[in-house]
């Protein structure tokens, strides 16, 4: 569902992400997760990472470390880039 707030992920001093037009999902046993669209994504700190994990509703994430130069987050982003249909 459309998050009705704007997120911003801050990684040390940087803004890595910054949105209006998040998505937000909310799992059982879980936080909930927002979505950005990659337009909203400061691509150029995502460092590829060798994590995949599955979900059999959404399909395989592509993880990604979170690199800005000064701080280092492993594994901090994931992204779907051939999701379950539907998802």
């Amino acid at each position: 569902m459309p998050s009705p707030k704007r997120i911003r992920v801050q990684v040390g001093p940087m803004i890595v992400a910054d949105t209006t037009k998040a998505l937000v999902f909310q799992e059982s046993d879980h936080l909930p997760v927002y979505y950005f669209p990659m337009s909203d994504v400061r691509e150029e700190f995502l460092l590829p990472s060798r994590t995949k994990t599955e979900d059999p509703f959404k399909g395989v994430a592509t993880h990604y470390s979170l690199n800005t130069g000064i701080t280092l987050v492993e594994d901090g982003a994931w992204r779907y880039l051939d999701p379950v249909k539907g998802c």
